[in-house]
């Protein structure tokens, strides 16, 4: 049985031109992130954004998710930021029938110069957390609605 770790999406659903998609890994025994790296090559201008599909959908628990923070360095040396702060991938978002779980990361550039992502630059860690719900959950749906952003009723 599975519990959590990376996979390629299928590739009906990819996203990108990129041969090789290198699945996360952490730097060393005491990094908790996973280091994703773009499969694209990408300019991002002062205060402008850009969505970059990584072709790596997530499986894990349950009571898990997987939290997407910019990569330090780039945020306190460049201003590199993604631009929903924090992106949380639910555990129902993996194989979804939208994209297959396919994790995208917008970050946006705060800084002052021109922001260059080569293919296999680190852009972002990722790490997998568990959760906690309340004695009276009562979730709306059993199953998860929708893809990237969005987990609405349909």
């Amino acid at each position: 049985m599975k519990t959590r770790g990376f996979e390629v999406i299928t590739e009906e659903m990819r996203k990108t031109d990129c041969e090789k998609i290198e699945l996360p890994r952490r730097n060393d025994l005491g990094s908790c992130g996973y280091d994703i790296k773009s499969p694209i090559a990408v300019t991002i201008q002062p205060n402008q954004q850009s969505l970059i599909w990584t072709d790596i959908k997530a499986y894990m628990l349950i009571d898990e998710v997987l939290e997407a923070n910019t990569r330090s360095g780039n945020g306190t040396k460049k201003g590199i930021i993604l631009s929903n702060i924090i992106g949380w991938v639910d555990s129902t978002y993996y194989n979804n029938v939208d994209n297959d779980g396919n994790i995208g990361l917008c970050l946006k550039n705060t800084g002052d110069k021109s922001f260059f992502i080569n293919i296999g630059d680190k852009i972002a860690q990722v790490k997998f957390s568990k959760y906690l719900i309340t004695d009276d959950d009562n979730p709306i749906n059993n199953e998860r609605i929708g893809g990237f952003g969005s987990s609405d009723l349909k």
